[in-house]
């Protein structure tokens, strides 16, 4: 098998008709399968989609609910400015949906809910039911029926321990799991400010449905980017309050190692070969995986990334192996496409971050002490006025050189040296940043030959 044939599979799970061959089980599938966590977090290319795509897999898919396409709606659809109301049509919404897939999945009882017939609720379930028979989307449903303010009765209905205690009754000893792969696919909104108090009340409205109102017989679980998280945090400290379910998508460089090595073994599979996958190494295989990991900057993504650019670069060079030779002839053109995706990743909160990246740290080299950046910072950028002027992004400008390292940080281009482990920590391995005046820092070594060169 040459080199040039070997598939590395989508950079987007999505995507990959063939993820599920080559999957690894990561230690938060089992923190999620417990219940323990149930608000996952992680930069974009942490495999947030391959995880939820992973779970869907090892679930019954009778109790599996997925939001699809038709399962979007506007904020101003809510027709309220009201938060408590805000979260409470979210949840109606989803405890529609929910109903939609008892009645449509034989395996539950929905005798229960009928026990409402003489009610106004029970004349409201009857109208949603003979829309569920139709086939009409839930998002059109809760228009008509729970989103303004003249549907507020019936949103109380819909959450009382009353109705809510009857669903679970249809589920009965199961668990049904309803997986939300990113906020942003299913609720749409109009200006920051809407989007703001949108992602807020959302975090509240799942962990109140999943920790209180239904009791886990429905367990909510979202995958949720680290910037969008970040933004709902700033703005509500009281998500901190709910800390114990959240759990950060992590990756270290055995899990990393493990992910490339399960792809290189199934390309041998498939092809019916009988090598062993180490044989596409050349030289020591752990300095080729040491220098292969050390520089990706969000995890899986940009491992595939590098590994894919270094295989090209060794079959054009007409390489029988890849080797750490491969990995240094494409660094520089790695470097420049992380820097483009990291602009593109963030460009919601920190918009052209790769251009502030390239104002102050474009040929600053080796490892350096926090106050030794903050000090670059101020210098090249926010005490000279014509260069923030031309930069003009706010976040950027106002705020100050400390804010500034830890944007570096949260986005990966820096790491932070952990006395206890010996080595540079960077956000996707711990996402917790506290640094010392005296910390010592380096630029990322997925970035750092870009970043070094000057012109």
């Amino acid at each position: 098998m040459k080199l040039s044939d070997i598939d590395l599979g989508d950079l987007d799970a999505d995507n990959d008709p063939h993820f599920l061959d080559y999957v690894i089980n990561l230690p938060i599938l089992a923190e999620i399968r417990e219940k323990e966590k149930y608000i996952i977090i992680g930069p974009k290319g942490t495999g947030k989609t391959g995880l939820r795509i992973r779970l869907e897999s090892i679930l019954d898919n009778d109790c599996v609910i997925s939001l699809t396409d038709e399962d979007t709606f506007s904020i101003s659809d809510l027709q309220t400015t009201n938060q408590n109301e805000i979260k409470r049509a979210i949840q109606a919404f989803l405890v529609l949906k929910v109903i939609d897939h008892i009645k449509s999945v034989d395996r539950f009882d929905s005798r229960p809910l009928e026990t409402f017939s003489d009610t106004k609720l029970g004349g409201f379930l009857k109208g949603v039911f003979e829309s569920i028979q139709i086939n009409t989307p839930i998002a059109t449903i809760a228009l008509d029926k729970i989103f303004g303010g003249k549907n507020k009765r019936t949103v109380n209905n819909l959450l009382s321990e009353q109705f809510l205690s009857k669903v679970r009754d249809c589920i009965g000893t199961d668990c049904v799991w309803f997986l939300i792969d990113d906020v942003d696919s299913f609720i749409s909104f109009d200006d920051e400010s809407q989007r703001s108090i949108m992602l807020i009340q959302f975090i509240y409205a799942l962990h109140e449905l999943t920790a209180k109102k239904l009791q886990q017989s429905v367990n909510f679980v979202t995958f949720l980017k680290t910037e969008v998280f970040n933004e709902a945090r700033k703005r509500a400290t009281e998500i901190d309050k709910i800390r114990p379910r959240i759990g950060p998508l992590q990756w270290d460089m055995t899990l990393l190692k493990a992910m490339i090595v399960e792809r290189l073994k199934w390309n041998l599979k498939s092809a019916g070969s009988s090598r062993r996958w180490q044989a596409f190494i050349g030289g020591p295989v752990d300095d080729f995986f040491n220098r292969l990991l050390s520089m990706s900057v969000n995890g899986p993504r940009n491992s595939i990334e590098l590994m894919r650019l270094a295989l090209k670069n060794a079959a054009d060079l007409g390489h029988g192996k890849i080797t750490v030779q491969n990995i240094e002839n494409v660094e520089r053109a790695y470097g420049q496409e992380v820097l483009k995706d990291l602009a593109s990743f963030h460009q919601h909160n920190y918009k052209n971050v790769d251009d502030f990246i390239d104002i102050v740290l474009r040929g600053y080299e080796g490892d350096f002490e926090k106050d030794a950046l903050e000090a670059q910072i101020k210098t090249a950028f926010l005490y000279d006025k014509q260069i923030k002027d031309d930069f003009g992004e706010k976040w950027a400008r106002s705020t100050t050189a400390h804010k500034l390292i830890e944007i570096f940080y949260e986005v990966g281009v820096i790491g932070i040296f952990d006395d206890a482990h010996g080595e540079f920590i960077y956000s996707f391995e711990r996402q917790e940043f506290s640094p010392r005046p005296k910390s010592k820092l380096c630029i990322h070594p997925g970035l750092r030959s870009f970043l070094e060169a000057v012109g």
